[in-house]
C-alpha cells in the first residue's frame, strides 16, 4: 500500500527534473545548413561574414585584455612551433624577398608557379583550394597557363623542388639565398 502512494510522487519528481534539463529545438539554430550552403556558394554574404568576424575579434582584441593575452600566447605559440620548422622558415625567407624586391618576381627563372605581387588586394580563383573570394596581394601564377592561380597557403604546400626557383633547392638561409642571387646576377634580397 505504501508503495502504491510513493509512485505517483516519484514520478512527478522525475518529470520536474528531466523538464529543466530539455533543451528545445528553438533553443538552437536550425537553419545552420542553410548558412553553411549560402556561406560556400555567395561570396558577398561570405565576404561580409569574414568581415563581420575579424571586426568582432579585432575589438574584442581591443575591450578585453584577457582575450589579448590569449591571442597573443597563442600567435607565440604558432611561431615558436614554426621556428624549427626548415620549409616554414625558407618559404617565409622567399616570400619575405618576393615582397621586397620587384627583381626576384620577374628576374628569377620560377619552375611551376611565379609570383604576382599586386599594390592592392586582389581577388582571384585559387585553383589548390577552389576559393574565389581570398583576397591578397600576392598571387602564385602558372607559368603553363595564366588564367590558373594560387593563393600562398596553397602554394606553401608544393614541394620545396617545385615551388622555389631554379638554382635555389639547396638554399636554406637568408645568405645562402643572397649568394645564389649573386651567381645568377639578379638583385640582391
Amino acid at each position: 500500500m505504501l508503495a502504491s502512494l510513493w509512485n505517483p510522487i516519484r514520478s512527478s519528481t522525475f518529470a520536474e527534473t528531466r523538464a529543466t534539463n530539455i533543451r528545445l529545438f528553438s533553443s538552437g539554430r536550425i537553419d545552420h545548413n542553410r548558412t553553411l550552403v549560402k556561406y560556400h556558394t555567395d561570396p558577398e554574404f561570405r565576404r561580409r561574414y569574414l568581415d563581420h568576424n575579424a571586426e568582432y575579434r579585432k575589438e574584442r582584441r581591443l575591450r578585453d585584455p584577457e582575450y589579448h593575452k590569449k591571442a597573443n600566447a597563442q600567435s607565440k605559440k604558432c611561431v615558436s612551433q614554426n621556428r624549427n620548422n626548415e620549409d616554414f622558415r625558407r618559404r617565409e625567407t622567399l616570400l619575405d624577398w618576393i615582397k621586397r624586391s620587384k627583381s626576384a618576381q620577374t628576374d628569377l627563372p620560377w619552375k611551376s608557379y611565379r609570383p604576382e605581387l599586386y599594390p592592392e588586394r586582389i581577388t582571384h580563383l585559387c585553383t589548390g583550394c577552389n576559393v574565389r573570394d581570398y583576397r591578397a596581394r600576392l598571387w602564385w601564377c602558372s607559368t603553363s597557363d595564366s588564367a590558373k592561380y594560387l593563393c600562398s597557403r596553397c602554394w606553401a604546400k608544393l614541394n620545396w623542388n617545385e615551388a622555389c626557383p631554379e638554382h635555389f633547392e639547396d638554399a636554406k638561409s637568408w645568405k645562402e639565398f643572397t649568394a645564389l642571387a649573386k651567381e645568377l646576377g639578379t638583385a640582391k634580397p
